[in-house]
């Protein structure tokens, strides 16, 4: 019997087979394009949250939170996401709580973004498959509250790095 799967409405409908080798290109592809209600409805059918970009997106801030240890850093013990889907572009590892971050702010997901804020990432990070940040992905998807978070984390990042190269270095 075929498998079925879940449309973003929530409606089941049948896939090919070839889908099941696959997994996660649903939710990818939900979270790539900003589709939050289709990031939504697969994770309440059962789609597998198994990285931190998918907790990120789905704004599962216990499920992030997960992702760090005691110190606050990133739990070693975790497998990095490497890449979009089976055959998608790659992510880099060491950029993944930026990219996190990223689509955090695409789908919207404020304490999130609050949250991944606190880990110091690089707001110049762009995502592989649009070029995008998370500042210019909250731009285009007009979530006026986390551009003007994240305008003021980016200001507040720079002015702080322009103060540290004026400090002159110690005798």
């Amino acid at each position: 019997m075929p498998r079925a799967t879940v449309t973003a409405v929530g409606a089941p409908r049948q896939r090919c087979a070839c889908s099941s080798r696959r997994p996660g290109r649903p939710l990818w592809t939900a979270i790539s394009f900003g589709y939050t209600a289709a990031v939504e409805a697969l994770a309440g059918r059962g789609a597998r949250l198994d990285n931190l970009c998918f907790a990120a997106a789905l704004g599962d801030l216990d499920a992030v939170r997960g992702y760090f240890d005691s110190d606050g850093a990133l739990r070693d013990d975790v497998a990095p996401v490497e890449r979009i889907g089976t055959h998608g572009p790659e992510l880099a590892t060491d950029r993944i709580i930026e990219y996190a971050l990223i689509w955090a702010a695409a789908h919207d997901r404020r304490q999130v973004v609050e949250y991944l804020l606190t880990k110091n990432p690089d707001l110049r990070v762009r995502e592989p498959c649009f070029d995008a940040t998370a500042l210019g992905v909250a731009r285009y998807f007009e979530h006026h509250e986390l551009v003007g978070l994240l305008e003021r984390a980016s200001s507040h990042r720079s002015a702080s790095t322009e103060g540290a190269a004026r400090v002159p270095p110690a005798p």
